[in-house]
């Protein structure tokens, strides 16, 4: 069982999830901005 390996695949899918969640709240905010 290589467990480095495993790791590093959860960190990318950590990351992936952060990427997603970080332009989600940036379409919120341009959303907000126009209804200003």
């Amino acid at each position: 069982m290589d467990e480095t390996h495993e790791l590093c695949g959860v960190e990318e899918a950590v990351a992936a999830e952060a990427r997603e969640h970080a332009a989600l709240v940036k379409r919120m905010l341009g959303s907000l901005e126009r209804q200003l």
